[in-house]
């Protein structure tokens, strides 16, 4: 539902809730259908963290190189091969540890305390177990416990960089939005992990832990797998190379027989040339520039899971 486009009354009524909050038997029947408001990752088996970057198709050509390359007798470029994966390897482990690192953090953020609204009398109680219709207040220097449409506002101005990527305090009111609004427009919605820079604000809670915004950024390695542009541009770069010396290995191999080599040594011969036209360091060109690219957006406050995303 698109809670920033929908009146502050409209809400509380599709939430089942009023301005004096829910009941305590209503509280309990919630907690048992949302559960608690914590963010639940689960990570992936190791074996499969530490064979996914050998799963990458240039990766694939290059350990087939590396073999060729000893059965060639060509033992220094094997091994020169070989450290290229491994050094590409390690890039992905430290990229990916760092990112798993800081999603874990990500569910350890939640334990706080907050003022709620329940039976119209307010209750300091612990962030997890808020629910969707908890009617709370939030003042400056508070952490944002879960995605909340605003009823009320006072000069509240909200940091939101660690979900948007934006640096600067957004201005936040409770009034209506139309129209499609990307997360960063939703000025009458507040979003866990964000910080309130200044001013008050009242509003209602409508989604909680893994369904909230942030729970979605902490759990993006449940989700299917979809190739991002750049993946596909990459993936298109390597199909194209793989395709030009496949086609250059086949017109010499024919060449090498009409000038009467053998087959076996015609073989040796192409799988040589093959070897000597994949561009080895490939991978790690494309990770470097990936890094920077990172990097770059991590000053930003932005945070990446995938390296190719």
């Amino acid at each position: 539902m698109t809670f920033y486009a929908t009146p502050a009354h409209e809400t509380l009524k599709k939430l089942r809730t009023n301005e004096y909050g829910l009941t305590a038997r209503e509280v309990k029947r919630r907690q048992k259908q949302y559960g608690i408001n914590v963010i639940k990752i689960e990570s992936e088996p190791l074996w499969k963290k530490i064979v996914e970057p050998f799963l990458d198709i240039f990766m694939l050509v290059l350990g087939v190189a590396a073999a060729i390359s000893l059965w060639h007798g060509d033992h220094i470029d094997a091994v020169i091969i070989l450290v290229i994966i491994a050094i590409s390897a390690i890039i992905f482990y430290v990229q990916r540890f760092s990112t798993d690192r800081v999603l874990r953090s990500l569910s350890k953020r939640s334990v706080q305390k907050v003022d709620v609204l329940r039976g119209n009398h307010t209750a300091r109680v612990d962030a997890s177990q808020l629910v969707p219709g908890d009617i709370i207040t939030l003042a400056e220097g508070e952490k944002i416990p879960a995605d909340i449409r605003l009823l009320r506002t006072a000069n509240l101005r909200v940091n939101e960089s660690q979900l948007t990527g934006e640096s600067l305090p957004i201005s936040k009111k409770p009034d209506v939005l139309e129209g499609h609004k990307e997360l960063y427009e939703q000025t009458n919605m507040l979003f866990q992990g964000s910080f309130i820079i200044s001013g008050t604000g009242t509003g209602v809670v409508v989604t909680t832990g893994n369904n909230t915004e942030f729970g979605n950024l902490a759990t993006l390695s449940k989700r299917q797998n979809t190739q991002s542009p750049v993946q596909q541009k990459i993936d298109v770069l390597i199909t194209r190379i793989i395709a030009v010396v496949a086609a250059v290995s086949v017109v010499a191999f024919g060449l090498s027989l009409l000038r009467g080599m053998d087959v076996l040594e015609s073989l040796r011969f192409v799988m040589a040339l093959a070897v000597s036209a994949v561009p080895e360091s490939l991978p790690i060109a494309i990770s470097v520039v990936l890094v920077l690219g990172m990097r770059r957006m991590a000053a930003k406050k932005a945070l990446v899971h995938q390296m190719r995303a």
